[in-house]
């Protein structure tokens, strides 16, 4: 049975409704825990963690680009930055695709195809959770199971799932078939499937992991930002390797943005180190500031997003110039009678 689009976005909307239903149940009593007692907060530490998140998902965001670049694409620069940070906020829409779809019309240009575009955006996404799965894996294996909700049996789920993505002929195999709708063309035939070369996807494997680890530096800087009695610092493996679990069973399942699920997972991980209401509030001070920082940078960008736009014109329209047409010669016996 083939679901229409219009179905799925209705499945996903109401599997998201149920999901902010769970999630509001299970973070009432935490919260309504925490409210017994004062705050002790410390908001420039909240700025620091946004400013972490935005340096990291910077990493993501140069492995899209490079990417592009790797496959003959010349996007705009300052195009670039403007698509991916507004893409960020189209996750918020239900069903994933306006992601896609927005930082691709946006980037796209004279010398940025829009099916080469579109795939690169799912390359990126595919190894920023792949390298998540592998860092949470990792971290587990060396330091032992953190607490019941992270052990040896989700290690296995999270390998199974990461370990034949870094393999470049089976991540190419299933990048083939994840993205062959998006090649479609015009015309109704699809463009030759763009192979990333292990080289590239060796350094996307690298900048997802500093995107990782910064990710989790911010939400270090959040814990402290409302208790400033714990040293996060020590335990920031365990946090990246949580974090990064969290975010990839919000990709699983289908809520916007992991919304819900993620703060979810956060609170039931986080609880054991920092308490059940502390755990709460930190899942949702982490969203609101990585929103805030999102939306903070693409006010920034704003006035900058056409930056270069006139040079790639330019540059495109001379290598597609066509040279003047020069008359044939004559023939010997007509060029004797002209003269």
């Amino acid at each position: 049975m083939k679901w229409s689009p219009r179905y799925k976005l209705i499945l996903q909307t109401v599997i998201t409704l149920l999901v902010l239903v769970f999630v509001a149940i299970a973070f009432w009593n935490p919260l309504q825990q925490l409210w017994e007692h004062p705050v002790d907060w410390q908001e420039g530490y909240l700025v620091c963690a946004g400013l972490a998140y935005l340096v990291g998902i910077s990493f993501s965001m140069s492995f899209w680009w490079l990417s592009m670049l790797s496959l003959g694409q010349q996007p705009v620069p300052m195009r670039v930055p403007w698509a991916y940070f507004l893409g960020h906020l189209a996750k918020y829409v239900p069903g994933k695709a306006l992601v896609v779809l927005l930082r691709t019309v946006l980037v796209k240009g004279p010398r940025c195809k829009l099916e080469v575009a579109a795939t690169t955006v799912v390359y990126e996404t595919v190894v920023f959770m792949a390298v998540g799965a592998l860092f949470a894996a990792g971290v587990v294996l060396i330091q032992g199971p953190l607490g019941e909700r992270l052990n040896y049996l989700h290690v296995a789920l999270l390998l199974a799932g990461a370990v034949p993505l870094m393999i470049p002929p089976v991540f190419n195999a299933i990048m083939h078939r994840l993205t062959f709708p998006l090649r479609k063309l015009p015309d109704g035939t699809h463009a030759p499937f763009p192979r990333l070369g292990i080289k590239i996807l060796g350094l996307g494997v690298l900048l997802q992991s500093c995107c990782s680890v910064l990710m989790g530096v911010s939400l270090a800087l959040v814990v402290i930002a409302v208790r400033s009695d714990i040293n996060p610092w020590p335990m920031l493996p365990e946090l990246v390797a949580k974090l990064a679990a969290a975010t990839v069973l919000g990709f699983v399942i289908p809520t916007p943005a992991g919304l819900g699920t993620r703060e979810w997972a956060i609170m039931v991980l986080l609880q054991n180190q920092i308490g059940a209401d502390y755990a709460a509030l930190v899942a949702l001070l982490l969203r609101i500031t990585w929103l805030i920082s999102e939306c903070a940078m693409v006010v920034f960008l704003l006035p900058f997003r056409n930056v270069g736009e006139k040079s790639v014109s330019a540059d495109a329209a001379t290598s597609l110039q066509i040279p003047p047409l020069t008359p044939p010669p004559l023939p010997p016996g007509e060029e004797e009678s002209k003269t």
